[in-house]
């Protein structure tokens, strides 16, 4: 465990497949990265789609440095993924996942004009009662470690650890104090993601394109409570909305819910462009 570095597998890296006249942008989600969009991008791309999932600032093996990242970071880099994508592809979709999703609406309701937007889990708002004082909280208490108490026979907390650092021992009990103490996120960081959500939640009312809203039923990150909310924001009259029986990794490839999220993506965007 000493020599690893996080993320540094290949398919934490950001890529590019190129195909036919149509793009996608897919937009990763806060701590994540393009692997978790990678089933959304093959299918787009194994039906005649360009696909291209940048690895926004501060994430993956670029994590070290997150604590000096932005909102305004993440969103620059996604736009210039976008003109990126254009330069090849004269009709263009964006996908967001999570915080993705949240800067893919602040994408649409600004001067870009992708043909659709297709959000999953989309973030806007914490979830804790805590939220309201981490813009305070950051200067007193630097970084929150989110793993403290977890429990490394739970088969979700392994499937993380195991895609961060693959080929960890979670069952050596050193490894396990290791992870809890050292796996730390910056405060400042989680209020930029709030940033990221406010801007998202300003943004709704602006976009003007066709939308397609997927939420999962038992999604504890981005609960549907909070989520209709945000719906409510979009008044354009071209917004679709599906619930499912998911949770919050509902993109990631190990996720039940996989199949039905890509389908679902790819039958909406054909749809739309064709």
């Amino acid at each position: 465990m000493d020599d690893a570095l996080p993320y540094s597998t290949p398919e934490h890296q950001p890529f590019l497949l190129k195909n036919g006249d149509s793009g996608a942008l897919l937009i990763h989600g806060f701590v994540g990265t393009p692997a978790e969009m990678r089933p959304i991008g093959e299918a787009l791309h194994e039906r005649g789609w360009s696909v291209h999932a940048p690895r926004l600032p501060g994430f993956g093996q670029d994590i070290v440095t997150l604590e000096d990242r932005r909102a305004e970071d993440w969103l620059a880099a996604a736009e210039a993924a976008w003109h990126e994508l254009k330069r090849h592809s004269s009709h263009c979709i964006v996908v967001g996942h999570s915080m993705g999703a949240s800067l893919a609406i602040r994408l649409a309701a600004g001067d870009l004009d992708p043909q659709a937007l297709v959000l999953t889990a989309p973030f806007w708002k914490l979830d804790n009662p805590w939220a309201p004082v981490i813009p305070i909280a950051k200067h007193f208490v630097p970084k929150v470690r989110p793993f403290e108490n977890a429990d490394f026979s739970d088969p979700q907390v392994r499937r993380e650890f195991e895609r961060m650092l693959p080929g960890v021992d979670l069952d050596d009990p050193d490894v396990q104090e290791r992870l809890r103490e050292e796996t730390a996120l910056p405060t400042g960081a989680v209020h930029q993601l709030m940033r990221a959500g406010r801007m998202a939640y300003d943004g709704a009312p602006h976009v003007r394109v066709p939308t397609l809203i997927i939420q999962g039923s038992h999604d504890a990150t981005v609960p549907v409570r909070l989520t209709e909310r945000l719906r409510e924001r979009f008044r354009n009259g071209l917004l679709r909305y599906v619930e499912i029986q998911a949770g919050h990794d509902m993109v990631k490839a190990e996720s039940p819910s996989n199949g039905r999220v890509v389908e679902l993506v790819v039958d909406y965007v054909n749809k739309v462009v064709a």
